[in-house]
């Protein structure tokens, strides 16, 4: 989790948020709006979208997180089997 600055100059945490289309027609971010608009409102934080085009590179951008760091990410469990003991589950699409 980094800290920025947000419209009004005031600090705010920034999460980054790893996006992983499950379908080439499907726009994500349009997708994951509602729950990122909750998400900034909720918990006063920024939240940063990053689009992965594989699962492969859903961890890579995981792994390159730094101790401390707060990511989310939409991801395959086999990404989280990867991951190990670095990543929590704490809800899956259907």
């Amino acid at each position: 989790m980094e800290t920025g600055a947000d419209d009004d100059g005031e600090e705010t945490d920034t999460i980054e948020f790893v996006l992983n289309p499950a379908e080439e027609t499907l726009d994500i971010e349009i997708q994951y709006g509602p729950l990122i608009r909750s998400i900034e409102e909720e918990f006063d934080v920024e939240v940063r979208t990053t689009i992965a085009e594989t699962y492969n590179a859903t961890v890579e951008e995981l792994s390159r997180a730094g101790e401390g760091d707060r990511m989310l990410a939409d991801t395959s469990p086999v990404a989280v089997l990867e991951l190990g003991s670095d990543v929590s589950v704490c809800g899956m699409r259907i």
